[in-house]
């Protein structure tokens, strides 16, 4: 599966990594169910409309977006990424405003394929391990209870901590580990 002309890894939390190619579909283990995180790379500044939540200026960088796929069909997981990855689409879930945007580049993809619901959990690791800002805060998280405050969460660059996908990969394997997934 790919997106334009890029080629996007995918890496299951069991620490498969599979390149995706497009129309392929079969690179979810059996379960269809399952968290994501979409590393996300923005190309340089860009205000973007995010439905009722308004127009919203996010800088250039790295963004990490995680979401769940427990449903069946249209809500199982594969059919969830795939959505995430046309560029062309109804806009409905916050995520397809910033995903519309051609300065919006999906880079990696980590699933961690289980029954149960870890997005928050997942989310407040990231936000916790390495040190993410919330850019608009309820995006993604408009009904979440859990305080994360947004599910979409930018990696700022310090001068300790040069970002790149690779690096917020590594990170992500660590929580994961963690979490026991």
């Amino acid at each position: 599966m790919s997106r334009g002309n890029s080629k996007i890894s995918l890496i299951e939390c069991k620490i498969k990594t599979h390149t995706l190619r497009k129309n392929q579909r079969d690179f979810i283990s059996a379960s269809k169910k399952g968290t994501y995180i979409l590393i996300i790379f923005v190309s340089r500044n860009v205000e973007i409309k995010v439905g009722k939540l308004g127009k919203k200026l996010l800088s250039r960088g790295y963004y990490t977006y995680t979401g769940s796929a427990l449903g069946e069909d249209a809500t199982s997981l594969p059919e969830r990424l795939g959505r995430h990855l046309k560029r062309t689409k109804t806009k409905h879930w916050h995520i397809d405003y910033l995903l519309a945007n051609k300065a919006a580049q999906i880079k990696e993809i980590i699933i961690i394929p289980q029954n149960i619901k870890l997005e928050c959990k997942i989310n407040q690791s990231i936000r916790n391990n390495m040190k993410a800002e919330i850019p608009v805060p309820k995006f993604g998280a408009s009904d979440c209870t859990n305080g994360c405050g947004s599910h979409l969460l930018f990696i700022q660059k310090t001068k300790e901590h040069e970002v790149s996908a690779h690096s917020i990969i590594e990170t992500l394997i660590l929580i994961c580990r963690d979490l026991g997934t």
